[in-house]
């Protein structure tokens, strides 16, 4: 439950950096969310396949989660600003 309402700050903040830059916002929301889950789903598989327990795999899945969405922050941040189209 508190992973939903982590997401949905993070998806508002994503939106507020693409937007400014004069990206849809829609594509990038949907790819910080693949990312979070995919990278919780890999920390918890590496914790578990390392023998440790089902606490100690949640807590590494969310710390990798954290890690690769600041990751994708930086990536996006890093975006150019889009040019605006032209009526010709």
């Amino acid at each position: 439950m508190l992973d939903i309402i982590i997401l949905f700050f993070l998806c508002q903040r994503i939106k507020y950096i693409v937007e400014a830059k004069g990206y849809r916002s829609g594509k990038w929301q949907l790819l910080t969310v693949l990312v979070w889950i995919g990278a919780e789903v890999l920390g918890c598989i590496i914790s578990i396949m390392m023998g440790k327990s089902l606490v100690v795999a949640y807590l590494s899945g969310t710390l990798l989660a954290i890690g690769g969405f600041l990751m994708f922050q930086e990536r996006v941040k890093r975006l150019p600003p889009q040019e605006p189209a032209s009526d010709s």
